[in-house]
């Protein structure tokens, strides 16, 4: 081809038909200016559809941690939902006579959780540079928004309880009038002298949850307990919000 041209611009230079060549050669860079713009052109094309494909790769990773964020929170909302039950009930009581005292124990709202947002995409995303996904902007700014500001708020609350709730069960299983069994090391129970007989142990958690302070915690930790349950509710249909319009994006 360009042995072709070479050969039309020598032929009308030898025929000294100047005005000719003058157009032959304004029409050889005009075709060379498209064949540029054209692979330009491609040239984007494939950067886009690489950008657009890695974009793809994020939202579905994300989407992977935000199903088992859900999941996590199902459990844990589960788990609040019967310690919050279980307490309101303990409040309720105004005596404890027909209760063992494992079953009152059992009331005592003493579990606290450590559960964390999966962030392990988004970070990587951003500690990439990545400060938005192509054709998906939209997407990024709820995804952004939730592994910030509601992340924040989310871990916030979760340690207020978590602190609070260890503070409770060192009050509580820390007593120097009850004495405890030993906790999660049954098999070795039998090991052990109590000094407190059954009933010596009723009688003394029976007075602890009755006194004031106890019971002022207690209330306290109704509302926490509460407040959390609805901080992973609602972190909880965020997640499921961003699912959703993760999978219209990736079907449009």
């Amino acid at each position: 081809m360009i042995k072709f041209f070479r050969h039309i611009r020598r032929s009308l230079i030898q025929e000294n038909r100047m005005g000719k060549y003058l157009k032959y050669a304004i029409g050889e860079i005009f075709l060379v200016v498209i064949g540029i713009l054209i692979a330009l052109q491609i040239n984007n094309w494939n950067e886009n559809r690489k950008e657009t494909l890695k974009a793809k790769s994020y939202l579905l990773n994300i989407k992977e941690d935000l199903i088992l964020d859900t999941l996590e929170f199902s459990r844990a909302i589960r788990n609040l939902e019967s310690s919050i039950d279980k307490a309101t009930r303990l409040l309720r009581l105004k005596s404890f006579e027909s209760f063992q005292t494992d079953s009152l124990l059992s009331l005592i709202p003493n579990t606290y959780y450590q559960i964390s947002i999966n962030s392990q995409t988004f970070d990587k995303l951003i500690n990439s540079g990545v400060t938005e996904l192509s054709s998906y902007d939209e997407s990024f700014e709820l995804i952004n928004i939730y592994y910030t500001n509601q992340k924040n708020f989310f871990q916030s609350v979760r340690d207020w309880d978590m602190e609070e709730t260890k503070k409770d069960n060192d009050m509580i299983f820390s007593s120097s009038s009850f004495e405890i069994h030993a906790i999660n090391i049954d098999d070795y129970s039998g090991e052990f002298f109590y000094v407190q007989t059954p009933q010596q142990r009723h009688e003394e958690l029976s007075n602890l949850l009755l006194a004031v302070k106890t019971r002022n915690r207690l209330r306290n930790a109704l509302y926490r307990k509460k407040r959390l349950a609805n901080t992973f509710n609602k972190t909880a249909n965020e997640a499921k919000n961003i699912i959703y319009i993760i999978n219209q994006k990736l079907n449009d």
